[in-house]
């Protein structure tokens, strides 16, 4: 329930700030939702509200904590600031000493990589159980720790912070060999990750990138996408096709750099390397959320369509050749051929949810 409730929030609700207002609209929407995914699980049970507070909580934690309370299928939420900057909390000192007197527990080149460093779950465990005893500071306590393991290890700023499997993993963004690109190689294979080495992203993809974080990464990305560019901007097929890939690579880097530490250099590359790796993925999400709109009689989305069925077409007096929507065996489709099964498809699906 967590990782579809996560889905949600971050679809559905505006970026977490301390003016966001949760009302009867959102209240509404979201029990719809809930019910209609999840229809055995009983809101009144202590877990089931703990797992739905735990994924708010986790959405509004960049800015603020929350006071939440959920009864009778009714949310009542308000975000708060913290009270204290991590560097400025009276406990940052002790967490630091933590670390510093257990520094033999730290692989400081961990999987034979000199610019990789792992803090484990044994020490982890260490500073979260004192953490969890803060009780006078309203300060981000993720942050916090973050801050500490910046400060006691002398990293840069650049460099990358990830707390994954109850372990803290360090990725020294500076002792990465890069490749200096030139004017002239930008746009091409020489820049395809930022100057960065493939085999850089290789390691970091297998080991912090997980199967569970590919199937919530992309439906995000593809939908953020569709909502950005189609349905609120109307991008014409001219725009679509010149930008589509720079457009969506920038959705991966923000999405990334929620779920990372941000490095301006290194999630370029690795937004890059990710996106590649899962291009057709991404592509067949954007597809089904495009099925959805013309299946509702979406007029611009239609017509943006009805363009790909046209042979030769004259953009500022040059000649262009339309690609093609066609199937596997070479077959073209056009607007009337897609509606007539499309709407066969989402009732079908729809029917299929439900059951």
């Amino acid at each position: 329930m967590y990782s579809k409730l996560k889905y949600y929030v971050k679809t559905n609700l505006e970026n977490p700030s301390l003016n966001f207002v949760w009302d009867e609209e959102d209240n509404k929407n979201f029990f719809t939702y809930v019910y209609e995914n999840f229809p055995s699980v009983n809101l009144e049970e202590e877990d089931n509200i703990a797992e739905i507070r735990k994924v708010f909580e986790d959405y509004f934690e960049s800015v603020g904590y929350i006071i939440f309370k959920l009864r009778h299928n009714q949310i009542r939420m308000r975000v708060f600031s913290y009270k204290v900057e991590p560097e400025d909390s009276e406990y940052l000192e002790d967490i630091i000493n933590i670390l510093l007197d257990n520094e033999d527990l730290i692989d400081f080149c961990y999987k034979d990589k000199d610019n990789q460093i792992l803090i484990p779950q044994e020490l982890v465990k260490k500073i979260t159980k004192f953490t969890e005893t803060i009780k006078n500071e309203k300060v981000n306590k993720k942050e916090l720790i973050k801050f500490a393991v910046r400060d006691a290890l002398e990293l840069e700023e650049s460099d990358i912070v990830i707390s994954k499997n109850g372990q803290i993993f360090i990725k020294l963004v500076d002792a990465i060999d890069k490749h200096q690109v030139s004017e002239s190689e930008k746009g091409t294979v020489a820049n395809r990750y930022n100057g960065i080495d493939e085999n850089e992203f290789d390691t970091f993809y297998a080991e912090y990138f997980t199967n569970k974080e590919n199937e919530d990464l992309f439906p995000i990305v593809a939908k953020l996408f569709v909502e950005k560019y189609f349905v609120e901007n109307k991008i014409n097929n001219v725009n679509y096709e010149k930008n589509v890939f720079g457009y969506i690579q920038n959705i991966i880097i923000e999405q990334l750099a929620d779920m990372f530490n941000y490095s301006d250099e290194f999630l370029k590359g690795f937004s890059g390397y990710v996106f590649r790796k899962h291009f057709s993925s991404v592509f067949e999400y954007i597809s089904d959320l495009i099925l959805i709109e013309i299946s509702i009689s979406n007029e611009y989305m239609i017509d943006f369509l009805k363009y790909y069925s046209l042979n030769i077409v004259i953009i500022n007096g040059v000649k262009y050749k339309v690609p093609t929507l066609s199937t596997e065996d070479g077959l073209r489709w056009n607007v009337v051929s897609m509606l007539s099964i499309v709407k066969i498809y989402i009732k079908t699906r729809s029917t299929i949810k439900v059951v």
